[in-house]
């Protein structure tokens, strides 16, 4: 039972059912055990109108373990969001297929010259590669890398035309199926 519904508040739910506006309601609510311990849920509400007499039907189903796993994949995902912001590593990820920037943190646009804007879904990942190297870094702006990843030290070209020397440490990020689709970069500047 859901502890703060009353008689009332239980019909004005059921309103849109009883006068055939919906065939179904789906909710998300708190429900309480016997034993007054309270769970998270979601319900799925439906009326038989042909059965005699008509006939509610309920799925409830307690959600605490996917609220739970969700809070904590959140939690993971905003500790990993602010060291990407706040790390003096330049990170950016880009497409394998095609080479377009994705992603591109604060101490990349201090490195490179490039703000997120300029280059986010805008910019190829060989912007920074001078001419004559991007025949021998192609494989990996196009995701041949092993899945330990690839670390090289090269001259990059800032968006000011500076050129710089940068350590680069390349890993694959793959999907949910494991296929390669994202290249992530840490690049720190060693210029002497």
């Amino acid at each position: 039972l859901k502890p703060e519904f009353n008689v009332t508040m239980f019909e004005k739910l059921l309103k849109p059912l009883r006068d055939d506006k919906k065939n179904a309601l789906q909710f998300s609510t708190v429900h309480q055990h016997k034993d007054l311990t309270c769970y998270p849920a979601d319900v799925y509400l439906q009326l038989f109108r042909n059965e005699t007499p008509p006939l509610f039907a309920a799925v409830i189903t307690d959600t605490t373990e996917r609220d739970q796993t969700q809070k904590a994949l959140q939690e993971s995902q905003q500790r990993v969001a602010m060291q990407v912001a706040n790390t003096p590593l330049a990170v950016f990820e880009w497409r394998s297929s095609d080479g377009i920037i994705t992603a591109w943190n604060p101490a990349a646009e201090r490195l490179f010259g490039y703000s997120a804007d300029e280059v986010i879904g805008k910019r190829r990942a060989d912007i920074m590669i001078p001419e004559k190297s991007k025949d021998k870094l192609g494989a990996i702006l196009h995701g041949n890398i092993n899945a330990s990843g690839f670390r090289s030290t090269t001259k990059n070209i800032t968006k000011d035309g500076r050129t710089i020397t940068c350590e680069w440490y390349n890993t694959l990020l793959g999907d949910v199926d494991g296929a390669g689709q994202r290249i992530a970069a840490l690049a720190l500047d060693v210029t002497a």
